[in-house]
């Protein structure tokens, strides 16, 4: 019988490894685990509580059940920016929003796209602070991309912060509906700023720093097609957020 020590060296190793999961992964890598170790070493509570831990800090959460503690204007217009731009089949993607200190209020945005198929994955958390007394909206955006075949695969993590930004308090604009549509013109903004630049980042890493990983696979004997699985996978990202349907 193992003892409480291992016990707790065993769950330590176990939590480090379910909380790095990429998205679409966390069963299959709990899968994993549990075939290496000894049955019965990692339970189903221990499992329950890791996984509530790595859905709330990926952002995943927000599909299973969203609080929405704001105005009906903001909340409307958060479902109209929604469905715009992440339209596209198979993302999945909500939103949620919170109240922080004083007169703050957090919107999260979580999207994800799982192709096992094309052994690619995607996920998107956008949050963002919005100050009403200030009138101002800040936030950032985590990404994170994986692409996998037997033997390799590749996760790609980028997060960009965006510039405080003004927005306007309510009580200067008046009407609730305008004060929601200026937070949404921001939050389009900076999402569009984020596509660029992860255009840019991809465009480069494909041609450099990917390519230099390249290996010969021991069985199959051929080279992983870098090029052509981020091109792929870019468009997890592009598809649903098309910022080619709206004018600044």
């Amino acid at each position: 019988m193992p003892s409480a020590a291992r016990t707790r060296s065993l769950e330590d190793d176990a939590k480090s490894i379910l909380l790095s999961s990429p998205p679409g992964q966390f069963d299959k890598i709990l899968g994993e685990l549990r075939t290496l170790w000894r049955p019965g070493s990692i339970g189903d509570d221990f499992v329950a509580s890791v996984r509530g831990e790595w859905e709330a800090c990926t952002g995943r959460s927000t599909l299973l059940g969203r609080s929405a503690n704001s105005t009906p204007a903001l909340g409307r217009s958060m479902d109209e920016f929604i469905a715009s731009q992440y339209s596209s089949p198979s993302v999945c993607a909500s939103w949620g929003i919170t109240r922080g200190g004083g007169d703050e209020e957090k919107i999260i945005i979580y999207a994800e796209k799982i192709d096992a198929k094309n052994s690619i994955a995607g996920s998107w958390k956008s949050n963002y602070t919005i100050s009403a007394d200030c009138g101002t909206v800040s936030g950032n955006t985590v990404v994170c991309t994986l692409a996998f075949e037997s033997g390799a695969n590749v996760q790609l993590h980028s997060t960009l912060s965006f510039d405080q930004v003004e927005v306007g308090p309510p009580t200067r604009l008046e009407d609730e509906a305008l004060w929601a549509k200026s937070i949404i013109d921001r939050i389009r903004c900076m999402e569009d700023e984020a596509i660029e630049k992860l255009n840019s980042m991809f465009s480069e890493v494909s041609t450099t720093s990917l390519k230099r990983l390249r290996r010969v696979m021991p069985v199959i004997r051929t080279k992983f097609d870098w090029d052509n699985s981020l091109s792929h996978h870019l468009d997890v990202l592009r598809q649903g957020h098309d910022k080619n349907k709206f004018k600044h």
